[in-house]
């Protein structure tokens, strides 16, 4: 990859890692990471001038979340970019993270998303069960396509940590309308007691989450709210203040909430992941809720404390070492680091990963 030109959209993100890992481990093999001040995930952030790419054209576009530079430049304005990319000879590559418009309730609706997966040139998925899914639902999605999960998060360290209050549970990341906070902080006061305690940490996406989530803090001493970016070290420092994390999705495809919970040693409250191959089976730690009513929180019991004494469990890279055995308290998750790579149409990587195949 030396010399390789590549645009990240976005180019940084302010509340979650993945960008930046991505942009090092580009940056390692050689590659030009590119920074045009086209696209950044950052609170305030207005966009460059697009002529800033001229005489920079990028030999190849990652899109994590095409999503957010129609929010920045509008649909149109944001396909009429990427086709004039493409037709300049850029590579466009896609992650697909969900399977709904990311930006949900703003831009970058389904033909918007329609129109971006017709000019991609190859395609990033969590697992061969996530793309399937896609595919029924995403019928301009390219061909080629590459299976990796999440990637760790290479700062956290493991630990139990906790709340001093008994089970306290813990919501993060973007409180967007589809992660459904804002019931489950509901179902949390209807059906739980005692002292157990919920923590949400993360930018409402809308008015209404934000309303209905602040109105229950308010009412409530055990619904604790901090709206608003909680990058790095800030994000770490409220994860271990919980016992549990919840993610009251309909269905869990690919999160870096859960991934670093599950690195921080954390119980994880969530629907069935998945893809098997990227998440490992279900132990103790993992309280699978399905159907994922958000009322079964009440109906199936309030989760208990971390029994004393136990320690995190120690994920390792296994890229870095062979096969990894799954021992008494091993979370059972299989996480690779991600390797991005130029798809081309017609073609497969030659170094994708074992158990993870790529699809003509």
């Amino acid at each position: 990859m030396t010399g390789l030109r590549v645009l990240q959209i976005p180019e940084t993100c302010g509340w979650n890692d993945y960008v930046a890992l991505q942009e090092s481990h580009l940056a390692a093999r050689g590659a030009v990471v590119l920074r045009p001040g086209l696209c950044r995930d950052e609170p305030g952030f207005a966009p460059g001038d697009l002529f800033q790419l001229v005489g920079a054209v990028p030999d190849i576009v990652h899109l994590h979340w095409p999503e957010m530079l129609a929010r920045l430049l509008a649909d149109t304005e944001a396909v009429a970019l990427l086709r004039e990319l493409a037709a300049r000879g850029t590579r466009l590559v896609q992650t697909v993270h969900e399977l709904a418009p990311h930006e949900e309730g703003m831009h970058g609706n389904v033909a918007f998303i329609d129109e971006v997966d017709s000019l991609t040139h190859g395609a990033h998925f969590s697992t061969k069960e996530h793309e399937l899914a896609a595919r029924r639902i995403r019928s301009r999605l390219p061909g080629p396509a590459l299976h990796l999960p999440h990637p760790l998060y290479l700062h956290l360290v493991p630990g139990r940590g906790g709340s001093p209050y008994g089970a306290t549970i813990g919501c993060f990341g973007r409180l967007r309308p589809y992660k459904r906070t804002a019931a489950f902080a509901q179902a949390f006061v209807r059906h739980v007691t005692g002292e157990q305690r919920l923590l949400i940490a993360g930018y409402p996406e809308d008015p209404a989450t934000h309303h209905t989530l602040s109105e229950l803090a308010a009412a409530h001493d055990r619904v604790r709210y901090l709206p608003g970016f909680h990058p790095g070290s800030e994000f770490v420092r409220l994860l271990e203040q919980v016992d549990w994390v919840a993610l009251p999705y309909q269905r869990v495809w690919s999160s870096g909430v859960l991934v670093a919970a599950a690195q921080q040693g954390r119980r994880i409250l969530a629907p069935p992941p998945v893809g098997a191959d990227a998440y490992g089976p279900v132990i103790e730690d993992w309280q699978i809720v399905e159907p994922w009513d958000i009322d079964n929180l009440g109906r199936r019991g309030t989760p208990r404390r971390p029994r004393p004494g136990r320690s995190a469990p120690a994920l390792r890279d296994p890229c870095r070492g062979g096969p990894r055995r799954r021992g008494a308290g091993d979370t059972g998750l299989r996480l690779r680091q991600r390797r991005d790579l130029p798809l081309r149409r017609g073609s497969r990587p030659a170094t994708a990963l074992p158990g993870h195949r790529t699809t003509p």
